[in-house]
């Protein structure tokens, strides 16, 4: 008798643990259902992101409605925000959304194109803020995420240059839709190297080159992903 009660016990609390794990998991899945975001890149952005929300997915750590990439419209910082703010599908706005994210880069004008202003860039953060909405901004661009997967840099560098430094790392290219899936391994040492350049680094960190606050975007995540149970 004492051994069936020590192991209806012992099944009864496997069943509490369960039901306790089942609750918090769906409870995780429930405040990662309304994420929003816009990025400032067609392809580069929007490939690496839309391929961590598919593992995401794929592993079970979030549910497939926790994400909502905005449809792309603009190519420059308060664009980017203006493609956020005028989300509107089956009488949805962003504004329903708990969580709001903007992807944005500095990007400073170049004597052989591209780039746009700083008060662009600066509008867009300040107007960001105003309506509480988050800003993973990169200085000078996205890739300096990608390069501190590879290593620690904290000089500065110019967008040009920071994509021949990959384009000798790992043969990159823009259009490449693989990046997530090539990175992965190394993230962590990514949001290591992208915390780094945030010390002793507060004021106007916006403005530093090299930075980035996309770890923190991808940090969310990882906070609120429920965990595998396999």
């Amino acid at each position: 008798m004492s051994r069936r009660s020590g192991g209806d016990k012992l099944h009864n609390r496997k069943k509490e643990k369960i039901k306790r794990d089942f609750n918090r998991n769906k409870s995780t899945l429930e405040k990662l259902d309304s994420v929003i975001m816009a990025c400032e890149g067609i392809k580069t952005e929007y490939y690496y992101f839309s391929d961590f929300f598919k593992y995401l997915v794929k592993n079970h750590k979030i549910s497939g409605l926790s994400l909502v990439i905005a449809d792309h419209k603009n190519t420059h910082p308060t664009g980017v925000l203006k493609d956020l703010t005028t989300y509107n599908k089956k009488g949805k706005t962003y504004k329903d959304f708990k969580f709001k994210w903007i992807v944005i880069d500095r990007d400073e004008e170049r004597t052989n194109g591209g780039g746009h202003t700083l008060q662009d860039y600066n509008d867009a953060i300040r107007k960001a803020k105003q309506l509480n909405i988050d800003v993973a901004y990169s200085n000078p661009s996205f890739e300096i995420w990608y390069l501190l997967h590879f290593q620690y840099r904290n000089t500065a560098i110019d967008r040009d240059s920071l994509e021949a430094e990959l384009k000798k790392l790992i043969n990159y290219d823009k259009t490449n839709e693989g990046m997530f899936a090539l990175l992965i391994d190394n993230q962590i040492t990514a949001i290591e190297n992208a915390k780094r350049l945030t010390q002793g680094r507060r004021h106007n960190l916006e403005h530093c080159n090299p930075s980035t606050r996309v770890y923190e975007f991808i940090d969310f995540f990882n906070k609120y992903a429920v965990k595998d149970k396999t």
